[in-house]
């Protein structure tokens, strides 16, 4: 409980510290403008260092607190793509942040080596549980250790009815017992290496093997049943032209021993779901932080609190998304790409602030000021061509646009009274020339590649005419309503 009111209190700081991982490239000044949506609001803003202060001041429990109150799983039991088999789909995964270089943090995080020497940054390992349809983070850990001592903690947030998928790192006899005696069950890659005798054959070609206690020759261990199959990628590089094939053996071990609950053929066909994890990591670590970014703290605690802070505004716009799709009978996970979620969130936080004060939420006029607004930031990346690209990345280039105009999407901006019709047909057209970058261009994957097939250029001259059209009218105020733009461009 806050026993004393000071200037800033600590309900207000934690919003400032979730804001933070909502706008990861801004100043504490700047966040906290995009928080209160005025300059004025209480008075002068705090000044940076105050900022840092009471962000030290509330410290790591708020967080953590909130964090568990908001994870867990989000689908209901007639989701789409959430239940395989009559079983709730989840998946574990870690992947690496990276944190400021100080004395603090080398000490308390991984520092990678290698034959050159110690990395630039000291990195926290970051391990998720997710819900597979939905992305919703169930649980995480971010204490030092090995992925598989990372795993054993989270085991405490499986469950009957959970099917879990897990790479080839995990497998071991230890944790293959622990998480199965939570009643979830497993299906996880293995090394083909592993030796597991076939003990017997299913009509599938799948088959019963022990997994080997150590210490006991191989003699007692734990049923379990073995899949294999082999993946064919073809790939054609974009600028030579040349085809390479590429041939892998995947073996899968299961806790469903019986063929007729799942057979061989559908459990591979589950395993390739356990690649959403590698998909929210990039939501988080991509659209959210930022490509390639480095996280604020130059303390451990403070990179801790930070992490929660982005845990929890991911589960915040999971659940945005995983609404909106249930409302519309549809699959969360084909839904909405993470970005456009957290360009609506970004646009809303005077949301959060009004509820937290009691006060009116903003109406939906004043979002529509704030997304135009955003639509001219991405006109303005648009509009520098190349540049643009190399400015703010490729996803980002795409991407910001598409977060607020979007014919595909549910909020139909083209029914916004802030919109002339002569900005309407403008941004239509950019909409068009992306779509069909996007459509041209499907096996780029970076800035260099993308600039080499000149659609930046071939945009470029479309957005610069939106851009115009929509500063003659100047920018909204994103505070009060207005009928027309009263802020210069």
């Amino acid at each position: 409980m806050q026993r004393r009111l000071r200037r800033l209190p600590a309900r207000v700081t934690v919003l400032f510290v979730l804001a933070l991982a909502l706008f990861s490239g801004v100043g504490y000044r700047g966040v906290w403008r995009e928080l209160v949506h005025s300059g004025d609001a209480g008075g002068d803003p705090p000044s940076s260092s105050g900022l840092a202060q009471v962000r030290r001041r509330v410290g790591l429990q708020p967080l953590a607190a909130l964090f568990a109150r908001v994870r867990g799983t989000r689908a209901a039991a007639d989701s789409p793509g959430s239940f395989r088999f009559g079983l709730r789909l989840v998946s574990w995964d870690a992947t690496m942040l990276d944190a400021p270089d100080s004395d603090a943090n080398a000490a308390a995080f991984i520092r990678s080596r290698n034959r050159k020497g110690a990395g630039a940054f000291p990195k926290v390992r970051l391990m998720t549980l997710i819900e597979v349809g939905t992305h919703a983070v169930i649980d995480a850990v971010f204490r030092a250790g090995s992925e598989q001592v990372q795993a054993r903690q989270l085991v405490g947030s499986l469950g009957p009815g959970m099917l879990l998928l897990g790479d080839r790192n995990f497998p071991s006899f230890r944790l293959w017992n622990e998480a199965a005696a939570t009643g979830a069950h497993l299906l996880w890659r293995a090394k083909t290496g592993m030796l597991l005798p076939r003990v017997g054959t299913f009509t599938d070609r799948s088959w019963l093997a022990v997994l080997p206690r150590p210490g006991t020759g191989r003699r007692r261990g734990t049923w379990v049943r073995v899949i294999e199959y082999t993946v064919t990628v073809t790939a054609t590089c974009s600028t030579t032209g040349t085809v390479t094939v590429r041939t892998e053996l995947f073996r899968l071990l299961t806790t469903i021993t019986n063929p007729r609950l799942a057979s061989a053929a559908d459990l591979a066909g589950c395993y390739r779901e356990r690649w959403e994890s590698e998909t929210c990591y990039k939501s988080v670590k991509t659209h959210q932080r930022g490509p390639r970014a480095v996280l604020r703290s130059t303390d451990p605690d403070g990179v801790r609190q930070e992490i929660y802070a982005y845990l929890i505004t991911y589960q915040a716009i999971r659940h945005l998304i995983t609404q909106a799709a249930t409302a519309e009978g549809i699959d969360p996970d084909h839904a909405a790409r993470h970005s456009p979620g957290l360009r609506h969130v970004r646009a809303w936080p005077l949301v959060i602030l009004a509820e937290m004060n009691d006060v009116e939420h903003p109406s939906r006029r004043l979002v529509e000021q704030r997304l135009r607004n955003r639509a001219m930031e991405a006109l303005e990346t648009i509009s520098k061509g190349d540049s643009g690209v190399r400015e703010v990345g490729l996803v980002e280039y795409v991407e910001q646009f598409f977060d607020v105009i979007d014919d595909d999407a549910p909020w139909h901006w083209r029914e916004w009274t802030c919109f002339t019709s002569h900005e309407v047909k403008a941004l239509a057209e950019v909409q068009r020339l992306l779509r069909a970058a996007c459509v041209a261009t499907p096996d780029v994957h970076t800035e260099d590649e993308f600039i080499g097939s000149g659609w930046p250029t071939r945009i470029q001259p479309s957005a610069r005419q939106a851009l115009e059209a929509m500063r003659a009218r100047g920018r909204f105020r994103e505070d009060v309503e207005e009928d027309r733009p009263s802020l210069p461009a």
